[in-house]
């Protein structure tokens, strides 16, 4: 197919492409609590082309691009190829973008074997089924902690349990392969457990909690932790009273899991090269990115790897591990070609992806902090286990959202709360920023689990 495609670029007068060609295997497993309502096998081959026109106009030099997606398994004549590339090279025409180079083989290095946690030999058949199995275990635990053997399962959750209510367990096998015109070639593997979890719990108020997971090879150990406190969670949701406040007093906040990593993807979308260069973004390389001068106490400063998901990027260059902030400090702007090029830096490589996909847009690690858990535990605080939405804009650094679960802990008292609002501005809170010890890992992120900060706003949903 590769082949054919190159050779239908020729026909269509097509000199500077890139054709990515995805061949995955997944097992797919849907059950509704414990019964497996469907399952389901694929496999498939997708091919995109990435056509580009080069053109001058008013003595501008221009790179414009347009995207062909190509039927795999369908009939497709080379004729009908030919005419797509030629619409899509017409289409690139109106496309203005400053030129560019692609990268070559050069940027490609030498080859590289794959390094990414795999499926250890098994089949995707067998990493579905084991996935399945571990969030069966976890619930079990979950149940059985403090109750006999002897009880039936179906007893326990008539006391007001939190029980699995669905789960949808995806295993795949993908190998992904990156030509164009420049001559580079590269090829990689990789294997993704993912899926979706849906908690029911009846004890007060009837309510449904659902999670997403997503892991390179397989993390059974976390996912299992995950699921019971998962579990644990919808317990205390049903439980929870109607958020409201009774004083103007601040109320520091404590954020846990997905809305930690959220908080601090902030630092890694100001610091893409594709904000920088239209001035979405005012960072560059030794920016001080938390205000440490005009901080109102001690805080942690942030540190943030980006990790590399595969051996190569999207566009087949090498890339590793690169460490962007350094104790509060922007070390690398980083992107793809076009925007470096415009900035004039070397490319340090695509890690940001954008699109509607289960795959995280980015995979990054962060230290953990200097506080345990315990510790960020004091005084009067806003503990919040989980939201219904939570966002940050990436530009203005505005963050918020409706929490579904929190905990108010005031007056001695500890209340499981819902329904309250927070919102605020990253920058404005980075310079509180204390996180904690323990360690979280999940879809695309490590680092602290807990988050504490001042200078959000709290409010009622009205």
């Amino acid at each position: 197919m590769i082949d054919k495609i190159k050779e239908a670029l020729k026909k269509a007068k097509v000199s500077i492409y890139q054709i990515k060609e995805v061949k995955s295997l997944s097992a797919e497993l849907f059950f509704v609590k414990h019964e497996l309502n469907t399952r389901r096998m694929t496999d498939k081959v997708e091919y995109t082309v990435k056509v580009f026109n080069e053109f001058e106009e008013d003595d501008n030099h221009y790179l414009g691009e347009a995207s062909v997606t190509l039927p795999a398994y369908s009939i497709i004549t080379s004729a009908e190829m030919v005419k797509k590339f030629k619409e899509a090279y017409k289409n690139a025409a109106f496309v203005k973008n400053k030129y560019y180079s692609l990268p070559d083989k050069e940027a490609a290095g030498k080859f590289r074997p794959d390094t990414q946690k795999n499926f250890n030999g098994k089949t995707v058949q067998e990493v579905a089924g084991d996935v399945a199995m571990t969030v069966f275990m976890a619930e079990e635990d979950h149940l059985r902690g403090g109750n006999s053997f002897d009880t039936p399962i179906e007893d326990i959750i008539k006391e007001g349990r939190s029980f699995l209510n669905s789960l949808e367990v995806y295993a795949i096998d993908k190998t992904t392969r990156i030509i164009n015109s420049n001559e580079l070639d590269v090829s990689f593997k990789e294997q993704i457990t993912e899926g979706e979890i849906v908690v029911q719990c009846k004890k007060k108020e009837d309510v449904e909690l659902f999670r997403e997971f997503y892991y390179k090879g397989t993390e059974n150990d976390i996912l299992s932790r995950m699921v019971r406190e998962f579990l644990s969670m919808a317990e205390l949701r049903s439980e929870a009273i109607k958020f409201k406040l009774t004083d103007n007093k601040p109320l520091p906040v404590i954020l846990y899991g997905d809305s930690v990593r959220e908080m601090l993807q902030y630092y890694v979308e100001k610091s893409l090269a594709s904000y920088v260069y239209p001035h979405y973004s005012d960072y560059k390389v030794g920016k001080e990115v938390q205000d440490a001068d005009n901080a109102p106490h001690s805080f942690d400063e942030i540190n943030i790897t980006l990790n590399a998901p595969a051996p190569y990027d999207e566009e087949g260059r090498s890339i590793d591990d690169k460490v962007i902030i350094k104790d509060g400090i922007c070390k690398v702007i980083h992107g793809g070609s076009r925007f470096s090029e415009y900035l004039g830096i070397e490319p340090a490589g695509v890690y940001v992806k954008g699109g509607l996909t289960a795959e995280p847009t980015a995979f990054f690690s962060v230290p953990a902090g200097t506080h345990t858990l315990s510790g960020l535990k004091n005084g009067r605080y806003l503990e919040i286990m989980g939201f219904s939405d939570f966002q940050v804009d990436p530009i203005t650094g505005e963050f918020g959202g409706e929490f579904r679960l929190a905990i108010l802990h005031i007056d001695d008292a500890c209340i499981p709360v819902t329904g309250g609002t927070i919102n605020g501005i990253v920058d404005k809170s980075s310079n509180t920023f204390k996180f904690s010890k323990e360690m979280q890992k999940s879809n695309g992120f490590s680092g602290p689990l807990a988050l504490k900060f001042d200078r959000a706003s709290v409010g009622c949903k009205l």
